[in-house]
């Protein structure tokens, strides 16, 4: 019973890996059942090598009678088991040590799981794949690209995207990150910017009020101000931007490809 539930629980282990696209590292995990009975066979080799070693030992300070009264019933045992220089485990302790190596990789298998989920997971929350408005809600009111001045004549290159929503509609970090800085910024009234791992940076602005300080620690989906009008605008909404990093330089990047992918 005991050997089919570890049977089925390796099973079950492996399709995780195969789920997460991990076969090479699962191959490299888990050894082929014969494999795992040569080193089934190997391990007890080397006990009963070990154990009639200490037999020997026995025997020879019992002739010196230098044996504390512990020895003295382990080699009592012994000698009533009659057990020789060909000592050989019985075969039920092979399969005991094939199932003992088995369970360790899969307990390694299933730790190694765990390690690149969560390292998956952290990666997946440094990254801006996520909705800035609360609820899912709000929508496009201008692009990123050229277009015409909205506050005055001409044309300017606007650096992200507007989202359109009701004055006071949350606001929400798109990733963990740290506030890099949180306050009034010239044109852009109320502003967060945050910067994330990967050279990854975000920044909402026109914000109506901001609820994170600048230093502070924020995790993906965590409300960090509320929608306004502040700076240059003529309605409520969000301007959100992505930046990227590459060495002392900063560039933007088109959000739509971030937003697309949710």
């Amino acid at each position: 019973l005991l050997t089919e539930k570890q049977a089925a629980m390796r099973e079950l282990v492996y399709q995780l890996f195969k789920t997460v696209q991990l076969e090479e590292r699962t191959d490299k995990i888990f050894s082929e059942g014969d494999v795992i009975f040569h080193q089934a066979k190997s391990q007890v080799k080397t006990e009963s090598t070990e154990f009639v070693s200490y037999m020997r030992r026995l025997q020879e300070q019992a002739k010196a009678n230098a044996l504390t009264d512990r020895e003295k019933a382990a080699l009592a045992i012994i000698e009533e088991a009659g057990v020789s220089d060909t000592f050989q485990y019985h075969p039920d302790v092979i399969a005991y040590r094939q199932l003992h190596i088995d369970l360790n990789e899969t307990r390694n298998a299933i730790g190694a799981l765990e390690s690149f989920i969560s390292e998956r997971e952290e990666v997946q929350g440094s990254l801006p794949y996520a909705w800035p408005l609360g609820g899912g809600q709000g929508h496009f009111t201008s692009m990123y690209g050229r277009r015409y001045n909205t506050t005055g004549a001409g044309a300017e290159f606007h650096t992200g995207v507007d989202l359109g929503i009701g004055r006071g509609s949350p606001i929400i970090a798109t990733a963990d990150g740290i506030v890099e800085s949180a306050g009034y910024h010239g044109g852009l009234g109320k502003r967060v910017r945050l910067q994330h791992r990967f050279g990854f940076e975000t920044i909402y602005a026109h914000m109506q009020s901001i609820k994170v300080t600048a230093g502070q620690r924020v995790k993906k989906g965590q409300l960090i101000g509320k929608v306004g009008s502040t700076g240059r605008t003529t309605y409520p909404h969000l301007h959100y931007e992505i930046h990227t990093q590459n060495g002392e330089s900063s560039k933007t990047i088109n959000p739509i490809t971030y937003l697309r992918a949710l």
